[in-house]
């Protein structure tokens, strides 16, 4: 699945877009919005909160594990695939890939936080400027045709796409 992140005026905008994306299949498991009024999305019966602080729509720090947890499984069939199965051999194998492991976790989770970072000041901008970000996911089959129906409203504009790997909407 795709997020989808968008920003929009206000909360009639992000209602109007909930609305619509959910013609579109898009149920309220897969669409959050962001906004710096709770009790305005309580009102207009919108699925979100006020900030990332207590959400993990981001996630790249989870996404650093499931990284590292890939090089570990790469090291581990590439050492039996050239290394003689030997005691020895299968010590120095799990050093390599701890080794692997750890470098991997450490370089991703700095990537990942800086990204993190990055996405959350832009987020924080558009909240701080009584915008709402909209959030959605989509499967492939809905992804062209909810961002041709956001398209098409002049209140909407695209932020940017990621992946929603491991980090679910909020319910």
């Amino acid at each position: 699945m795709k997020r989808l992140f968008y920003s929009t005026n206000d909360l009639d905008d992000a209602e109007l877009i909930s609305d619509e994306v959910h013609k579109q299949g898009v149920d309220d498991q897969h669409f959050f919005v962001l906004s710096r009024d709770d009790k305005g999305i309580l009102s207009h019966h919108l699925h979100g909160g006020n900030g990332f602080e207590n959400t993990s729509l981001l996630a790249t720090g989870k996404r650093a594990g499931v990284f590292a947890f890939c090089v570990l499984v790469l090291a581990a069939v590439i050492g039996f695939a050239v290394m003689d199965i030997t005691a020895q051999n299968l010590l120095w194998l799990a050093l390599v890939c701890g080794v692997a492991f750890t470098a991997a976790k450490m370089l991703a989770s700095v990537v990942c936080a800086s990204f993190d970072s990055y996405f959350k000041d832009i987020f924080n901008r558009h909240l701080d400027n009584g915008e709402v970000i909209v959030i959605i996911d989509v499967t492939p089959d809905q992804s062209l045709k909810v961002t041709s129906q956001l398209k098409q409203h002049s209140a909407v504009s695209f932020i940017a796409e990621s992946s929603n790997i491991v980090s679910p909407i909020p319910s």
